[in-house]
């Protein structure tokens, strides 16, 4: 039957292992059955731990690394194998002292479904069982929780971490071991609120253990994730903004536009109407004129010859020629207050393009800015998690070497335990002949003593009949 292994926590001072470390990779120890080929050969290992992505083999010969093999996994409680493809991964010298780590085919979609499926069926609810009560026990909590990290539900995981944090409030270990996972699920989400509360958390840790500087490692990379997200947020709300104030200003620029256009518009119909109104009355006033020389023909002969007559032409033609003035300076001043106005409209429709290249120029060097940010803080999480792969691959091979160790001292105490038990055999065959000689020899002896006393009893016949016949003779 299959139980969940415990593995440690990295204290790492940026992202520990376990912090991003790949979903699927939480090992779980197991002893079942395995089967492969190996030159047309049907070769027998089994299991020292398993996960959804790979597995641990003991004293599986042959393989070498880098070599690709198709395995068929005879599984407790299931009752058909499973057949997937994987590949070696260790060096040989790890090999050479026993175990093979192999990694399954991500392309072989069948078979790491049936894997995951079993682990889901088999492993989940016994964990979720023994985790319902009270006080569950520490070491099921976090079996439990990656399990649900590894199959991509953080939530879970989560909610029963902070559950079992509730209860074990003065835990170290709970905390050593939860944090990370908590801190790597808030991560994933981009969740303040959730990086918030992995930040006091870790203060409530390091409240208990000052010392440990997992702690603070966690603490910090969740505030250093927390303010990266606040800050994009911010610079979101202020593109937002920006955007709202663009669109605001274009609108009021639009509706000035539309105002001034109206006023020209009105303006110019101001202006014809005035220069109707002039033509007319100019119009009228020849009408006039001539209305009154017609009017006044009859007595234009007795009055030719007169000064009032040329008086009166005189004044007819200066207010003739004041009106015409009038005129033409309205006109002008029209016309100056049409080029005012198509200059303001100009300005207007400056002052809208230089607002848009600049909310353009403002919008583009922020996204340039936060692209050039990210890709930063990308080359950052790659390079960081690119060591975090290498340490957590020599933390591996470390616990897969331990692990042969502790295999080996459990064969040679159990070889040891054969010796004692084959010693302590042939004793109590010795001790069971010793008894049955002693047997023997108390029934010989009980029969020696029964002859001897016949002897003495037929000595003393023996001596009564001597004597008797001494006395016969005599």
């Amino acid at each position: 039957m299959s139980q969940i292994n415990t593995q440690s926590t990295s204290s790492s001072a940026k992202k520990s292992d376990r912090t991003l470390r790949t979903r699927g990779t939480w090992r779980i120890l197991a002893t079942h059955r395995v089967e492969y080929l190996l030159d047309e050969r049907r070769m027998i290992s089994f299991m020292a731990s398993m996960s959804v992505s790979g597995m641990t083999l003991r004293s599986a010969n042959g393989l070498t690394p880098g070599s690709t093999t198709h395995f068929t996994l005879i599984l407790d409680g299931r009752s058909e194998p499973i057949e997937i493809n994987g590949e070696a991964t260790l060096s040989a010298e790890s090999m050479q002292k026993g175990n093979v780590n192999i990694q399954f085919d991500k392309e072989d979609h069948d078979g790491i479904l049936a894997i995951t499926q079993y682990v889901v069926q088999n492993v989940v609810p016994k964990l979720e069982k023994a985790t319902t009560t009270i006080r569950p026990q520490i070491p099921k909590v976090i079996d439990l929780a990656n399990i649900y990290y590894d199959l991509g539900r953080d939530i879970d995981a989560v909610e029963l971490l902070r559950r079992a944090l509730e209860v074990h409030t003065r835990e170290i270990t709970l905390y050593e071991k939860a944090l990370p996972l908590m801190l790597a699920c808030a991560v994933a989400a981009a969740d303040v609120a959730a990086l918030l509360e992995v930040e006091e958390l870790a203060n409530n840790a390091i409240e208990l253990d000052a010392t440990n500087d997992a702690f603070k490692a966690v603490h910090d990379e969740a505030m250093r994730h927390r303010l990266y997200r606040q800050q994009q947020q911010q610079t979101a709300e202020a593109a937002i903004t920006s955007a709202e104030f663009y669109d605001k200003s274009k609108t009021e620029i639009e509706i000035e536009i539309e105002t001034k256009a109206e006023e020209n518009t009105a303006l110019n119909d101001e202006t014809n109407n005035n220069n109707e109104l002039d033509d007319k009355n100019k119009e009228t006033l020849l009408l006039e004129q001539e209305q009154n020389i017609i009017t006044q023909t009859p007595n234009i002969n007795d009055i030719a010859q007169s000064a009032e007559f040329d008086e009166e032409v005189d004044k007819h033609k200066a207010e003739l020629l004041a009106r015409e003035r009038y005129l033409n300076e309205r006109e002008t001043t029209l016309a100056h207050q049409k080029a005012a106005a198509e200059e303001h409209e100009r300005a207007l429709l400056e002052r809208e393009l230089s607002l848009s290249r600049r909310f353009s120029d403002a919008d583009a060097d922020a996204r340039e800015q936060a692209c050039t940010e990210q890709e930063a803080l990308l080359a950052q999480n790659i390079n960081q998690l690119e060591q975090q792969q290498l340490a957590l691959v020599e933390q591996q091979t470390a616990l897969d070497q331990y692990q042969y160790s502790l295999q080996q001292q459990q064969a040679a105490i159990e070889q040891k335990n054969n010796e004692l038990n084959q010693k302590q055999t042939e004793i109590d065959n010795i001790v069971a002949t010793i008894a049955e000689r002693e047997q023997k020899y108390a029934q010989q002896q009980l029969t020696f003593e029964r002859n001897h006393s016949d002897l003495e009893q037929r000595e003393q016949v023996f001596i009564q009949n001597l004597e008797q016949l001494e006395q016969k003779q005599q």
